[in-house]
C-alpha cells in the first residue's frame, strides 16, 4: 500500500475510532453524580462549585494538599463555571477527554511505528475495553483521563525530540510531564516507559548507550522522585496511606502478585467488574498466589527470551508491570485490593503485545489480513457491547452499588454507599440496614460507623449515635467530621457546652469548617451570648459569603440586639440566595414590624405560611403583629394555630410563650 493510500486510510480511521467510542459511552450524558468521591471532588466542594476565581485557584495549588492534582481540579471548576452542577455535561467532558486520548494514542503509535492497523487496534482496545469504563463513566475518574492525555502528549513531544534532537522539544516534553503529574501523581513511572520506548520503537539502544539514555532522562527521574516522595508523606500524614501494620507486607505482596494476574485475566475476560474490590482471604489462597507468580514468571521469561527479536514484547510487558507499581498495593492506598481505573494506562502495554504480536504470529498465513481484520472487528465489537453494559451500571449510586453487591455480597463499601444514598433520599430505615451490614462485615470501616451514627441520630436514637461517634474518634482522633457529628448529637440532647467542646475540636482540625461556625453561633445565640454568636456567624460568612443559613442566623442575632437595619440587610441577602426559605421570610417580617413597618412584615410572614402552613413561629409572630394593629380576632386565630402546632412538635417553651400571648389577646377581646 502506497504512502498516500496509508494516509487516506489513517484519515478515515480517526473518525471511526471517535464514533465507536462516542457510541459506547454517550449514554453517560443522562447519568448522575455518584456518592463515591464525586461529593469530595465536585458536589460538596464549595471551592469547585463556585467556579474559577483567584481564591479557588490558590486553594487548589496551595491548600488542597490531601488531593493534590490541581490541574484536574481546574477542569472540575471550569465545568461548574460553565454547566453548574448538571452532571450530564461533566460526564461529557470525561467522554471528550477519553476520545481525545484514543485519537492521540493512535496518532503517536502510527507515527512512531508506521504500522497503521496495529496502532489502530491498540487505540481501539484502549477506547472500548470494559476495564476502562470506570475512568470514563465516573466523574471523579477525570484525573485518569487528564493525566493520560499529558502522558501521551509527553510521548509525542519526546518522539519529536528524538527525531529532531531539538532542546525545545525536550523542554516541551518535560513541561507536559510536570502537567501530567499535576493531574495525577501516578505518572511518576513515565521516565521508565520513555526508556522502554528508546528500545522500541525508537531503537536507540546500541552498545554502551544505556547510561547515556538514562542520563538524558535525569530531569524526568528527579521530578518523579520528588513527586513520589512528596505524595507518600502527604498521603501518610492525612491518613490516605494505611499504617504498615494494617496489612502485613506478606499480605500486600501476595495481593500485588494476584492483582497483576487478575488484571490480565480481566483484560481477556472482563467479567464481574465492580467499582470496589475488597480484600479477600479467599482471593489470596496459597495456590492462587503460587499460580499468579508462576504465570508472571513464565511470561517474563518468554518476553526476555524473544524480546530481542520482537522488541515490542519486552516494551509492552514491562510497560504493564512498571506502570502498575505505584498502585499495585505494596503501599496500601485506601481500602481496595485493586481497581479497574488503575489499568487505564497500564493495559496499553498488553494491547501493544496483542496488536503487534498477532501480526507477526500469523505472518505466514495465506489469508492473514482477512483473518486478523475479522478477528479485530469481532474483538472490538464484543468489548464494545460489554462496555456499554458495564457503563449502564454507573447511571447513579443506587445502580452502581447494587451491582457491586450482586458481584460480591460482602462488599462493605457498597453497603455503606447504598446506605448513604438511602439516607440522602430520606429513607432512614433502609440506610440504617445497609450501615449496620457494612459495620458487621468490617467493624473497622469507620465511614460505615459514622454513617450509622448519623442515621441513628436522625431516628432520635441519640445515645446509640453518640456511642458510634465516640468509637470512630477513638480510632481516628483527627476526624473533624466526626467531632461535628458528635457535636450535633450532643446539642440535640441539650448538652450545649459539651457540643461546643466538640465543635471547637472540629475547627481546630479544620479551620475552614463553615458549618461548625454556624452551629456554634446557633448554640451561643440560644444561650443568650449574642456578641459571641454574631462573631461565629461572621466567621462562617467570611469563609462562605453565599451561605444563606448563616446570613439568616446572623440577622436573627442582630435583630435580638435591636440592630434592625443590619438584621434586615442579612435577611434580604439570605432570601436572594434562598428565596423559598420560610424561616427567613418569617424573621424578616418580624424585624420589619419591629422597625415600624408592620404591613411589610405581615406580607413576608404570610409568604412564610404559604411556603410552610405548619410553621408555629410564623403563626405566633403574625399574631403579635396583628394584635399590635388592633386586629385581635385574627391575632387569636393565629395564636391558637401556633399553640396547637407548637404542642404537636413538643416545643414546650414556645407553647408557653404563645399561651401567655393568647390569654392577653382574649382579655383584650372582652
Amino acid at each position: 500500500m502506497s504512502k498516500i493510500q496509508n494516509e487516506k486510510l489513517a484519515f478515515w480511521l480517526y473518525p471511526a475510532l471517535a464514533v465507536i467510542t462516542f457510541a459506547v459511552f454517550f449514554q453517560v450524558r443522562s447519568f448522575d453524580f455518584v456518592n463515591y468521591d464525586d461529593n469530595k471532588y465536585v458536589t460538596e466542594n464549595r471551592h469547585i462549585l463556585t467556579g474559577l476565581s483567584c481564591e479557588n485557584i490558590v486553594w487548589l495549588f496551595a491548600k488542597d494538599i490531601g488531593r493534590w492534582h490541581p490541574l484536574t481540579g481546574l477542569t472540575h471548576m471550569l465545568d461548574c463555571q460553565l454547566f453548574d452542577t448538571n452532571p450530564g455535561w461533566h460526564h461529557l467532558t470525561n467522554l471528550l477527554l477519553h476520545i481525545l486520548n484514543t485519537l492521540l494514542l493512535f496518532a503517536v503509535f502510527k507515527r512512531a511505528t508506521g504500522a497503521i492497523w496495529q496502532s489502530a487496534f491498540v487505540a481501539g482496545l484502549f477506547a472500548i475495553h470494559p476495564l476502562h469504563v470506570e475512568s470514563v463513566a465516573w466523574i471523579s475518574g477525570r484525573k485518569d483521563l487528564l493525566s493520560t492525555l499529558f502522558w501521551i502528549l509527553t510521548m509525542a513531544a519526546y518522539f519529536r525530540y528524538v527525531e529532531n534532537r531539538g532542546v525545545g522539544w525536550y523542554v516541551i516534553a518535560l513541561v507536559l510531564f510536570i502537567l501530567g503529574l499535576m493531574a495525577k501523581p501516578m505518572l511518576i513511572t513515565l521516565p521508565f516507559v520513555l526508556l522502554l520506548l528508546d528500545y522500541w520503537p525508537l531503537r536507540r539502544f546500541q552498545s554502551g548507550t544505556l547510561l547515556r539514555l538514562i542520563w538524558e532522562k535525569i530531569p524526568f527521574f528527579a521530578i518523579s522522585i520528588i513527586t513520589g516522595v512528596g505524595t507518600f508523606f502527604i498521603q501518610r500524614s492525612i491518613g490516605g496511606i494505611k499504617p504498615i501494620g494494617t496489612l502485613p507486607l506478606t499480605i500486600r505482596a501476595a495481593n500485588a502478585v494476584v492483582s497483576y494476574g487478575k488484571y490480565i485475566l480481566k483484560m481477556i475476560w472482563p467479567a464481574r467488574l465492580t467499582v470496589f474490590y475488597p480484600y479477600s482471604e479467599a482471593a489470596l489462597h496459597a495456590w492462587k498466589v503460587a499460580g499468579a507468580t508462576v504465570l508472571l514468571l513464565i511470561i517474563t521469561i518468554c518476553v526476555i527470551r524473544f524480546g530481542r527479536n520482537y522488541k515490542y514484547l519486552l516494551v509492552g510487558w514491562f510497560w504493564y508491570l512498571i506502570t502498575l507499581v505505584p498502585v499495585i498495593g505494596l503501599i496500601q492506598l485506601g481500602e481496595h485490593a485493586m481497581a479497574d481505573r488503575y489499568t487505564y494506562i497500564s493495559l496499553i502495554g498488553l494491547f501493544i503485545i496483542i496488536a503487534y504480536g498477532a501480526n507477526d504470529l500469523f505472518a505466514h498465513w495465506k489469508n492473514r489480513k482477512m483473518i486478523l481484520g475479522l478477528s479485530a472487528f469481532a474483538v472490538i465489537s464484543v468489548f464494545a457491547v460489554c462496555s456499554a453494559i458495564q457503563t449502564e451500571y454507573w447511571r447513579n449510586s443506587k445502580t452502581l452499588f447494587e451491582h457491586a453487591l450482586a458481584v460480591n455480597e460482602n462488599n462493605y463499601v457498597a453497603h455503606y454507599c447504598l446506605g448513604d444514598w438511602w439516607f440522602q433520599q430520606g429513607k432512614t430505615d433502609e440506610a440504617v440496614a445497609h450501615f449496620y451490614e457494612a459495620s458487621r462485615i468490617n467493624p473497622n470501616y469507620l465511614l460505615a460507623q459514622t454513617g450509622l451514627g448519623t442515621a441513628l441520630a436522625r431516628q432520635g436514637k441519640l445515645d446509640q449515635a453518640i456511642e458510634r461517634f465516640r468509637f470512630v474518634i477513638k480510632y481516628d482522633p483527627e476526624s473533624d467530621q466526626t467531632y461535628y457529628n458528635l457535636g450535633v448529637a450532643l446539642a440535640a440532647q441539650g448538652k450545649y457546652d459539651d457540643a461546643l467542646q466538640q465543635y471547637r475540636k472540629a475547627v481546630e482540625l479544620n479551620p475552614d469548617y463553615v458549618t461548625v461556625y454556624n452551629n456554634m453561633g446557633a448554640i451561643l445565640f440560644f444561650q443568650g451570648k449574642l456578641d459571641e454568636a454574631v462573631n461565629y456567624y461572621q466567621k462562617a460568612l467570611e469563609l462562605e459569603p453565599d451561605y444563606a443559613d448563616a446570613h439568616n442566623n446572623l440577622g436573627a442575632a442582630l435583630s435580638a440586639q435591636s440592630k434592625f437595619d443590619e438584621a434586615i440587610g442579612q435577611f434580604r441577602k439570605a432570601l436572594q440566595l434562598k428565596p423559598d426559605a420560610a424561616n427567613t421570610h418569617c424573621n424578616l417580617g418580624y424585624a420589619l414590624a419591629r422597625q415600624g413597618k408592620p404591613d411589610e412584615g405581615i406580607a413576608h410572614i404570610s409568604e412564610a405560611l404559604k411556603l410552610n402552613p405548619n410553621f408555629p413561629e410564623a403563626h405566633y409572630y403574625l399574631a403579635l403583629i396583628l394584635a399590635q394593629k388592633g386586629r385581635i380576632d385574627e391575632a387569636i386565630k393565629h395564636a391558637e394555630q401556633a399553640l396547637e402546632l407548637a404542642q404537636a412538635v413538643g416545643n414546650k417553651q414556645l407553647a408557653n410563650q404563645i399561651q401567655k400571648s393568647l390569654d392577653l389577646y382574649k382579655s383584650r377581646q372582652k
